[in-house]
């Protein structure tokens, strides 16, 4: 049994000093404090007390905190005038882990690390004109290890798959980059996306294992318990060769021989993550390539409808084969369409299908299903804001959960069983919408927040 506790504490300060109209220099301070602790004991069964031993095995347990204490401290510059907007920040960065052990006992049940790093920040907004954007973001941040990744106690709640931290981590380095390109035609209602992004990780925390592959093969853990047979122990490393890089383009119009929408995209990803096999770097290549395309109506309040197609073909690779496994390779399609209406006197008819194909090219297994739900409802109250539905989810009852898990060691095919074909009476309330976006401010001139979603970089598809 165990707990854990964490709090952060943050502050900032920060110096302006005008340059120009339109541009200013600023000198940044920011403190942060992130704590946590963790109170992992183990009891070990009694037979003959038919009960858990009172005392806590001292070899199995531990009870362990750590604070982050991070100072950053720098120059910036911001400049803003006619829509172009120039943000760029450099720091000096210092943090420091104490680290502070009770149980067990220790020597030195108290540690502490020093870590030094320049970080920076920039963003760039071009626009060319009302029509044509350009916008660049760059960064790099670290990235602290968690008391989990640190904590150096056996986790042997699976006896066939042990696990412990490491305590002598140190944070990992990331840096990011990020461009895109947005050109609309408003006398044609055309619309086009370019985005491209990419990271690099220095130092990146990753896994570092030890499989027992064969009957005779032996491991001594740190308690010195050897592993179970075709056991499995796992901790934490520090390791380079960790990177993504992805694109994507999408392009939309009008068609308007059916009052609808047209858009058409394609996306791409890459990625390598390392980890450590039996004492061997080991790189995970992933290859991810998407394609598709929705129509979406536009035909009148009372009718809406979206058709869709995505198709997706999956690589992974893995530079140890004997030691992971097969690479895995797969093709996934899917087909889908939504439509509401509105059919008399306030009654509606709402319907979706998906046609799910997916081809494990790996292991020579297909799997396919059609889910079907369809509604009837009614609106209500004067606004016509409340809609009360009835109707029925998977009518076909094909309903299958099945997708692809990736990890450093191999890549497996997962089948979960699900609810169903089941009914439903609902009740919704569409409130109205309000919406606005931050700025940022330079000399009183607003600059609109055009900072990528967090997770955007690097994300698959």
């Amino acid at each position: 049994m165990g707990t854990s506790d964490s709090y952060n504490l943050n502050a900032n300060a920060s110096y302006t000093e005008p340059l120009t109209l339109n541009s200013q220099l600023t000198f940044d301070y920011r403190y942060s404090y992130n704590y946590s602790d963790k109170d992992k004991k183990t009891y070990q069964w009694e037979e003959s007390l038919n009960a858990f031993n009172p005392s806590f095995d001292d070899e199995l347990s531990n009870v362990y905190n750590s604070g982050y204490t991070t100072h950053r401290v720098g120059p910036g510059y911001k400049y803003g005038k006619d829509g172009t907007t120039l943000v760029a920040n450099l720091s000096y960065q210092r943090s420091s882990l104490d680290n502070a052990q009770t149980i067990p006992v220790v020597d030195s049940p108290n540690s502490n690390y020093n870590f030094n790093n320049i970080t920076y920040f920039g963003l760039l907004k071009i626009p060319f004109d009302k029509s044509n954007t350009l916008r660049l973001f760059m960064r790099s941040r670290t990235e602290n290890p968690s008391i989990t990744e640190l904590q150096d106690v056996l986790d042997v709640s699976n006896i066939q798959s042990v696990s412990s931290g490491n305590p002598y981590l140190v944070p990992a380095y990331n840096h990011s980059l990020y461009l895109s390109y947005n050109r609309s035609n408003t006398t044609k209602g055309q619309t086009f996306l370019f985005s491209f992004g990419g990271d690099v990780t220095q130092n990146s925390i990753s896994d570092s294992t030890v499989v027992l592959l064969d009957k005779d093969d032996s491991f001594m853990l740190p308690s010195g318990v050897e592993l179970a047979p075709f056991g499995e122990y796992n901790t934490y490393t520090n390791m380079d060769g960790k990177w993504s890089t992805w694109g994507m383009a999408s392009f939309g119009t009008p068609l308007k021989f059916i009052s609808s929408n047209l858009n058409i995209y394609a996306k791409a990803n890459i990625s390598s993550s390392p980890n450590i096999i039996n004492g061997e770097e080991n790189y995970t290549l992933s290859q991810y390539y998407s394609s598709g395309a929705t129509i979406g109506s536009n035909i009148s309040e009372r009718v809406d409808f979206t058709v869709g197609y995505n198709g997706t073909y999956g690589l992974n690779k893995y530079s140890l084969e004997s030691s992971t496994g097969d690479d895995s390779e797969y093709f996934t399609h899917k087909v889908s369409a939504d439509i509401k209406a509105t059919v008399w006197n306030g009654f509606t008819f709402t319907a979706n299908a998906a046609y799910n194909f997916v081809n494990n090219i790996s292991i020579a297994e297909r799997e396919e299903y059609l889910i079907v739900n369809a509604f009837v409802g009614k609106k209500v109250f004067k606004s016509q804001l409340g809609e009360i539905l009835f109707g029925v989810y998977d009518i076909f009852d094909q309903n299958t959960s099945y997708k692809n898990n990736l990890t450093n060691l191999y890549t497996e095919s997962e089948r979960n069983t699900t609810l169903g074909q089941y009914f439903s009476l609902k009740f919704i309330y569409s409130l109205r919408n309000f919406s606005g976006s931050a700025d940022v401010s330079v000399n009183g001139k607003g600059m609109r927040g055009d900072i990528p979603p967090s997770g955007v970089h690097g994300g698959r598809f």
